[in-house]
């Protein structure tokens, strides 16, 4: 989802960032995750905010797997700075496990379990997303992302 219009989209040079990226190290991004994992990957603590970016300062931030492990409230909160963390034009690609993709086994697993503290639908990601001033939003599967450093 975008900042701003796609029409005002700037060109994706600059700071990009990973958030709990795990072993997903994407070559020219900044890499966080909950603790430091060797050289490339910084320890960033999501439930102690502000994240440590300035205003306006990133192009692009990958989250996988974040907003379904955070209560409804922090989710909107780690949302929001995001957004006043990037650029106008500035991308977010967001990827988290939807109830109505998932088989129903499953799915009621991630409900009661796997440290969850949120469940998801496109809806109400694209809502969220909105709350936290983001337009242009498209929910895409990963085989479609416009930008290959994140697919």
């Amino acid at each position: 989802m975008e900042r701003t219009d796609v029409g005002q989209q700037q060109q994706l040079n600059g700071k990009k960032v990973s958030l709990v990226c795990g072993g997903n190290i994407l070559r020219g991004w900044e890499s966080y995750d909950c603790e430091k994992l060797g050289a490339d990957v910084m320890a960033l603590d999501l439930n102690t905010l502000p994240l440590p970016f300035e205003d306006e300062s990133l192009v692009m931030i990958f989250a996988e797997n974040v907003l379904e492990h955070c209560s409804p409230s922090h989710a909107l909160a780690i949302l929001d700075e995001c957004y006043r963390s990037l650029k106008a034009g500035g991308i977010i690609r967001l990827s988290v496990s939807v109830l109505t993709k998932l088989k129903d086994t499953y799915a009621r697993d991630i409900i009661n379990g796997y440290g969850n503290g949120s469940v998801w639908n496109h809806d109400l990601v694209l809502t969220y997303l909105e709350f936290a001033g983001f337009k242009a939003g498209v929910i895409r599967d990963e085989s479609t992302a416009r930008y290959e450093a994140i697919k």
